[in-house]
């Protein structure tokens, strides 16, 4: 059997190892953090408009701005977090739109915020990371213009800009209760269930951890 030392040793290998690979994956994410568009460098102009709709890249919400993307996020969402064990915290939720790491798309018609998304470029896990991945922590459409495509473009969207920085996957997680979205996600834009996800670890958990893996770049010479 291992000895004491020996385990102890083989537990500071593996934190040196994560802690390795985390550095890694933080110096992968350096360059995504620091664009000032976001990544909307990387789309053509014409991907920017749906209908008479603008959709731009931005890395802070201006007040006004903030403020109307916490309306459409209550109006959509309070009920489905009050249902579940984790509860509706607005003040917690206005600090999450708040981070320095948050980034957005927000979606106008003329100025008036019709709907939103709030992703950033994260590591997969704290506790074994092993990916770099754009993460969509919220990705909310008002409810008159829901059915209009709006979510669909913003999400292939996040999708072209997570790809061109070569990031793993775009992650995302959604209420069990919330089937409209599963069935969004699943469904119509093919997202599956995460490696990560708790159930797959024998862990019951209100909600689902969803991914789409993005494609990696062609090597230098590669035919198209």
């Amino acid at each position: 059997t291992m000895g004491k030392q020996s385990k102890s040793n083989a537990k500071k290998e593996q934190r040196k190892l994560t802690q390795r690979r985390r550095a890694a994956l933080e110096e992968r994410l350096r360059a995504p953090r620091a664009l000032q568009d976001c990544g909307a460098g990387f789309l053509q102009p014409a991907l920017l408009r749906v209908g008479d709709l603008e959709i731009s890249f931005e890395p802070t919400l201006s007040k006004p701005d903030l403020a109307a993307c916490f309306d459409i996020l209550e109006d959509n969402m309070k009920e489905q977090y009050e249902v579940n064990p984790w509860g509706w915290d607005a003040k917690a939720k206005r600090a999450e739109l708040a981070h320095d790491e948050a980034r957005f798309v927000v979606v106008r018609d003329d100025d008036r915020v019709v709907a939103f998304a709030h992703f950033r470029f994260e590591v997969d896990d704290d506790d074994a990371p092993e990916r770099a991945v754009l993460y969509v922590r919220e990705l909310q459409v008002a409810e008159a213009r829901r059915g209009s495509g709006i979510g669909r473009r913003v999400m292939g969207l996040l999708q072209l800009v997570g790809a061109k920085l070569e990031l793993d996957c775009v992650l995302l997680t959604v209420f069990e209760s919330n089937k409209g979205a599963l069935a969004f996600y699943e469904a119509k834009l093919k997202y599956v269930l995460d490696r990560d996800d708790p159930s797959l670890f024998g862990r019951e958990e209100c909600y689902r951890l969803l991914s789409k893996s993005l494609p990696k770049p062609k090597p230098l010479g590669e035919a198209n």
